[in-house]
């Protein structure tokens, strides 16, 4: 985990820095190279490819899949996209297809399921269509999360920094470290009755995780050691998760978190029911509002730090399914859908960070609303990357769960969660 951390972070602040960067004019050379693939794979010709795709009934997210699609389809009129798109979370129902024999011939889906996937022989490795040309393209520490075992099973399409959400005409200043975390909750909610400082989620769902170990990592805990070996109850670990805790069960200044997932901050904090809370930048097209707007003004920092500063890094992933009868029209797809001129585009309409280099160079990612998601990134680690995501969500919510209603101390929840991790590993 440490070594990963090193390279993402060197590679992303390389990348952030240079100013020489070439930009996407790689674009124009992989549209010649699909004009050559066409004369030579016969069978692209009228083929339909099924595209699982999570989340794209968010609106911000769809539209943005939408244009590149569009424009994939005017480029390929032989190649008809079935779209499936979901909502968040549906990772157990593309399992479920897979598992049917009626997997998607395209997935997207969290970098953190390739190794389950990879490991099932679920997802084709990609390295023999991708060239050593357009890998050139990537920031490679990012390019390097779609990888298992140093081989290529996804191509990066979302690449996500988180920061704090806090009303700016409520709080003068946001918190820095977890206990002024609190004593401005405790604050807020004296001088506003109905109104919570702040939200954590503990509902079954991926970004409760995430958002989870933004705790864990800044107070020097992992889920995992170098060697795969699962240390979720150090007691770097029983102390952070002690904290997020006591978030509701002792300084109650968070809604019931059993009932809250991430998708519920936007409208909480429009409505005027929270007063922080931490999320990607597109946040702010989810609420449809301006962060100098007159009913509820906001500001955007750094995550308040525990021992040290931390953020989970996150990335989600394209893979082709082994399933899939047309792998070839498939990689022509994915190589249209992930040039760095789409991808640019699709990062710059839903808030994401950049994959390729010449992404770095975009000027967007100097403005005062997106300074605090770039600069929180050096300080961050990969999300845990289990043999079996699911499993492991299912084990670590309901540690979270647990101790929320009262069933067990933080300690005696991580400590079960420890034994049942050791335990499917020996499976």
């Amino acid at each position: 985990m440490k070594k990963v951390k090193k390279i993402i972070l060197v590679g992303l602040a390389l990348a952030l820095s240079v100013g020489t960067l070439v930009g996407c004019t790689n674009s124009k050379n992989n549209k010649k190279n699909e004009v050559a693939k066409e004369s030579s794979v016969k069978q692209t010709e009228h083929v339909t490819l099924k595209f699982f795709v999570p989340g794209y009934t968010d609106p911000t997210f769809g539209k943005a899949y939408d244009a590149t699609l569009k424009a994939f389809e005017k480029a390929h009129p032989e190649i008809k996209i079935d779209l499936m798109g979901t909502g968040w979370g549906q990772y157990q129902k593309m399992m479920s297809m897979i598992q049917a024999g009626d997997a998607p011939d395209i997935m997207i889906t969290g970098s953190r399921n390739l190794n389950q996937l990879s490991e099932l022989g679920a997802i084709e490795q990609l390295d023999q269509y991708v060239t050593d040309e357009r890998k050139a393209e990537y920031i490679e520490s990012v390019l390097d999360t779609g990888k298992v075992n140093g081989k290529q099973f996804g191509l990066p399409t979302g690449f996500s920094s988180r920061a704090l959400y806090y009303r700016k005409d409520l709080i003068k200043e946001a918190p820095k470290t977890w206990d002024e975390l609190v004593e401005i909750s405790k604050k807020i909610e004296e001088e506003n009755p109905g109104m919570k400082g702040f939200a954590i989620p503990g509902a079954p769902e991926s970004s409760t995780i995430a958002q989870l170990f933004n705790f864990f990592y800044q107070n020097g805990a992992k889920a995992f050691d170098e060697t795969g070996k699962p240390v979720i109850n150090s007691p770097e670990a029983v102390e952070a998760f002690q904290f997020y805790t006591d978030l509701y069960k002792k300084h109650n200044v968070v809604p019931n978190p059993v009932e809250i997932t991430r998708s519920n901050f936007a409208d909480l904090f429009k409505s005027g029911q929270i007063a922080m809370f931490v999320s990607g930048p597109w946040e702010k097209n989810r609420m449809q509002l301006e962060p100098d707007n007159d009913k509820t003004p906001y500001g955007v920092a750094l995550l308040p730090k525990g021992k040290q500063y931390g953020e989970t890094l996150v990335t989600d992933s394209i893979t082709i399914s082994s399933q899939c009868e047309n792998k070839e029209a498939a990689a022509m797809f994915i190589e249209f859908f992930t040039a760095c001129e789409y991808q640019n585009k699709f990062d710059g309409t839903v808030g994401f960070f950049p994959i390729f280099k010449a992404e770095a160079e975009e000027e967007r990612y100097n403005n005062d609303f997106l300074k605090p998601f770039v600069e929180i990134i050096q300080y961050g680690q990969p999300e845990p990357n289990p043999l079996v995501w699911d499993e492991f969500e299912e084990i670590v919510v309901k540690a979270i769960q647990k101790t929320m209603l009262g069933e067990a101390t933080a300690e005696e929840a991580l400590n079960e969660a420890q034994k049942l991790l050791e335990e499917s590993m020996k499976k």
